[in-house]
């Protein structure tokens, strides 16, 4: 998992080059988020933001991790 990869990047791309290095699977790239850190401690971030990109990133890797 990559946390705050900066919006600019290609995430295809930087996951490509990810597995490549590291030789494992990434399972999410989270991106950069004003979003986030303007809720500091106010709560959680999903709960209050269900439909939001970052959320949907979270409940992907999530999902998976569920999986193994």
């Amino acid at each position: 998992m990559i946390n705050k990869a900066l919006s600019e990047y290609n995430f295809e791309q930087l996951k490509s080059e990810f597995e490549k290095t590291y030789n494992i699977e990434l399972v999410g790239a989270l991106p950069k988020s004003s979003d986030i850190i303007r809720l500091a401690t106010n709560g959680i971030f999903c709960l209050k933001n269900r439909n939001h990109p970052i959320t949907n990133i979270i409940f992907k890797v999530t999902e998976l991790l569920i999986k193994l």
